[in-house]
């Protein structure tokens, strides 16, 4: 597989690496039995000094983390605060304008999921279990809706690509009975692909390529890799896993004859293992979740 070359400049491409060194470089984290394509990676469109201050504030606004868990429990000590919601989600690509029971039309959202496929919010909005809706600002879903259309991203409602979301708390409208709080979306950080030669090599700042929508608009960059490290189970649980498998598959192709092809069979071999992974790890959650309901 090919990776695309990033326009980075008008009239200029950035070069890929050699071929031989980057085949099979590209991974999508989400679940080995969800058949969504990746995220495109297009042109990335070019950002004035007005707008990159705009997001350099709105980074600042967002500086706290704050669990989904408390913020579920407790919503009303969350009134009137922005942050980032720890740990990873996954979310569809519908965007959808649910109502409540009675019929009042509370704005656009999307479908929601814990990183291990709980799920967060239905197609109504609604958070599951809770007296809680989750909407996305009404600029951030024009925006996200138009680089889905951009991206040629197949509109689905199972909660797929895994994201970081940057949320604000409000009061819930007078129209809304008995709910003491409104989760309002501002941004997503949605993960695009991941290079698993690059994390396992600990060179974490362009492994993950992202789409960040927010306010000001929807586009494609780097993640920031030491975060997105963290927020995937850090050294012990992401990175120390991918390091053993690639040692040994280094040791396996030391006698390999053709050195030439060496990274890219690596490459190759760590990303199926590591969906390999993800699917064993996926099974033993939902047995455990099981035994645990059973007894």
């Amino acid at each position: 597989m090919r990776v695309p070359a990033i326009r980075d400049a008008p009239g200029r491409i950035a070069q890929p690496a050699p071929a031989t060194a980057r085949r099979a470089a590209v991974a999508v984290l989400h679940d080995p039995n969800v058949t969504a394509k990746p995220l495109p990676l297009g042109d990335r469109p070019r950002i004035d000094l007005a707008e990159r201050a705009h997001r350099q504030a709105d980074a600042s606004q967002h500086a706290t983390a704050a669990s989904i868990d408390a913020v579920l429990d407790r919503p009303e000590e969350f009134l009137g605060s922005r942050f980032i919601l720890e740990g990873v989600f996954k979310v569809g690509t519908r965007i959808l304008n649910p109502k409540d029971k009675n019929g009042f039309k509370l704005g656009s959202t999307i479908t929601i999921a814990r990183d291990d496929d709980r799920t967060i919010s239905t197609l109504e909005g609604k958070v599951f279990g809770h007296d809680l809706h989750i909407i996305l600002e009404e600029q951030v879903a024009r925006n996200l809706q138009q680089l889905f259309g951009r991206l040629k991203m197949a509109a689905t409602t199972k909660p797929t690509y895994k994201t970081i979301l940057g949320v604000r708390i409000e009061n819930s409208p007078k129209e809304v009975d008995g709910e003491p709080a409104l989760i309002v979306i501002e941004s997503l950080e949605i993960l695009g692909s991941c290079d698993y030669y690059l994390v396992a090599s600990r060179s974490y700042a362009n492994a993950f390529k992202v789409a960040l929508v927010d306010v000001t608009g929807g586009r494609i960059d780097h993640g920031d890799g030491e975060k997105w490290v963290s927020r995937l189970g850090g050294e012990e649980k992401f990175v120390g896993p991918l390091r053993r498998k690639l040692r040994d598959l280094r040791r396996r192709a030391i006698n390999d004859a053709h050195g030439a092809v060496v990274d890219a069979v690596l490459r190759s071999e760590l990303d199926r293992w590591s969906r390999i992974s993800a699917a064993i790890n996926t099974i033993n959650t939902i047995q455990a979740r099981r035994l645990t309901e059973n007894h």
